[in-house]
């Protein structure tokens, strides 16, 4: 029946009822709302961070009705037991009552995802940084950042020790509640150090000890200190030469280094020498005997060997071999006049050659009578192209103790198109003695002319107006009684003009490779020497 008050309706019966008067009074049944039966079991445990959903909002009830969960789906409980509620509102809520129901659901923490690849290799030295030490935290959906801090092991700042080296981190998160600490490891490789051990270059002289050799040891890392030495096969008596000097570094750290070892090297050079000249005599006459002393020693130790050549006013005299550090020459043909001595050492494999020179190296010996001698010091030939300016070195001396005159120069024969000549200094007196000329040649360069062919060209057409010039003179002298003598005249005149027609369209066509022969003759009072020199005009491009 449906709730509601019933009337409950007694009747009485008996034998004797007749002897009584019957009152009834009716009764009431009240029929109240039933409450619904609600089932729900604790749901099985989660890890926080899971949202509610039907695997643990899952009750049932013995009637129709709504549940109404709290906490609603999609709700995420804290870590710890948390308790759930439902309410049942029937659909026959005449006849039901609403019913409620708890269940206690355990929430687990969550443990934090560590994100941390195995960093790139260093080498040693390096210190740990944030480069290695980028662990990261997230939710267990591995993609939202879970905040909290870091502990490292070893910690930033750190300097690991060559090969393999592990790595590990603790996260303790902020919310300790809902979260677990994690920790994670890596392995990092660490690769040796570059150090450089260089040994510096040393220079010294044949027959000296070596010097104390020094060098350098860079790359140093962490504060490691090393030590540094040098070994090298170079005695005193060691030959010229180059010999290496290998360093070498110690310390108990080297492991961690890979070493570049940079050698140097010892350079054993020639000795000097001392030379000393000595002559017979220092005044003969022509064809008689001069006997040259000289003795080469070393400044260091050891004793020269090889030759020593002997000039007479650099002109070669002869050579001879040393022996024990001595050598003599004895010659009858030094020419008239003043003879300068002088010797050079070829110097051999420890000592270096030599000029003497000066009060100890060459010896003047005087043979009469007067002259003079002129001579190309410098090289003999220039090359280069027109617009250039070259220079010779010219040696005059007396033979005698003066020049027989003043002495001039001149230029017997031209050199490149357009060149002009110069001395210095232009005259030697007559007591000048001996001295360097310089001898200049200065070319021009024809910069009117764009190019070796308009060069041509245009030179041609003077060439031949030159031609054409004797030609028209010996027309009109013939008109004169003297033909014969013109007419020798103007053939010179006429091979005058085809040599300007070869020179000009010559030098025209070009830069063309060419040699000039420069005669340079010097005059003293009557006697004349003279000297030839080469200026090579190098082609250049057309």
């Amino acid at each position: 029946s449906p709730v509601g008050s019933y009337p409950i309706v007694p009747v009485a019966t008996g034998t004797n009822l007749s002897d009584y008067t019957v009152v009834y009074n009716n009764g009431t049944l009240t029929v109240g709302q039933a409450t619904p039966v609600i089932t729900w079991a604790n749901p099985a445990i989660i890890i926080y961070g899971t949202a509610l959903s039907s695997d643990q909002l899952n009750a049932s009830s013995s009637v129709a009705g709504t549940l109404v969960y709290a906490p609603t789906a999609g709700s995420i409980p804290v870590a710890g037991t948390d308790t759930l509620s439902v309410t049942l509102t029937p659909t026959d809520t005449i006849d039901y009552t609403t019913a409620t129901k708890s269940v206690q659901l355990t929430v687990v923490q969550a443990t934090p995802v560590l994100t941390w690849a195995n960093p790139a290799s260093i080498t040693y030295g390096t210190a740990l940084s944030s480069t290695q030490l980028n662990a990261a935290a997230y939710l267990s959906n591995g993609s939202t950042p879970l905040a909290g801090t870091f502990a490292y092991s070893p910690a930033a700042g750190t300097v690991l020790s060559i090969g393999s080296q592990g790595l590990s981190v603790t996260f303790t998160p902020t919310d300790t509640n809902d979260y677990t600490s994690a920790t994670k490891t890596v392995s990092l490789s660490v690769t040796q150090a570059t150090l450089t051990v260089l040994a510096n270059n040393f220079t010294r002289l044949y027959g000296t000890a070596n010097p104390v050799f020094t060098g350098s040891i860079t790359g140093m890392e962490n504060g490691d200190t090393f030590t540094e030495s040098f070994s090298n096969s170079a005695g005193i008596l060691s030959q010229a030469g180059q010999y290496t000097i290998v360093p070498a570094a110690a310390g108990s750290d080297l492991s961690n280094y890979v070493q570049i070892v940079q050698n140097g090297t010892l350079s054993v050079t020639q000795a000097p020498v001392i030379m000393t000249t000595n002559l017979s005599t220092n005044l003969t006459v022509s064809g008689l005997n001069v006997t040259v002393t000289t003795g080469v020693a070393s400044t260091t130790s050891g004793t020269p060997t090889g030759t020593v050549s002997f000039f007479d006013n650099g002109n070669p005299l002869g050579t001879a071999v040393l022996s024990n550090g001595i050598v003599t020459y004895s010659t009858t043909t030094l020419p008239v006049g003043t003879n300068v001595i002088s010797t050079i050492y070829s110097g051999d494999v420890d000592f270096m050659p030599t000029s003497a020179s000066g009060a100890s190296g060459a010896t003047t010996v005087t043979v009469t009578p007067l002259d003079f001698t002129i001579q190309v010091t410098s090289q003999p030939t220039i090359n280069g192209i027109y617009g250039t300016t070259g220079q010779y070195t010219l040696h005059v001396a007396p033979t005698g103790g003066s020049y027989p005159g003043d002495v001039q120069f001149t230029v017997t024969q031209d050199g490149p198109l357009t060149s002009t000549y110069t001395f210095s200094p232009s005259t030697i007196g007559k007591n000048g003695g001996a001295m360097d000329i310089t001898f200049t040649v200065a070319t021009h360069k024809l910069a009117s002319l764009d190019t070796p062919q308009n060069l041509s060209s245009k030179l041609s057409h003077v060439a031949f107006g030159l031609f054409l010039i004797p030609l028209l003179t010996l027309r009109y002298s013939r008109r004169s009684g003297q033909k014969l003598a013109r007419m020798v005249s103007h053939m010179l005149l006429i091979l005058l003009s085809l040599g300007a027609i070869s020179s000009l369209t010559g030098c025209g066509a070009g830069y063309f490779d060419h040699v000039y022969p420069i005669t340079v003759t010097a005059t003293s009072n009557g006697i004349q020497h003279t000297v030839t020199v080469d200026y090579h005009i190098e082609a250049s491009p057309q």
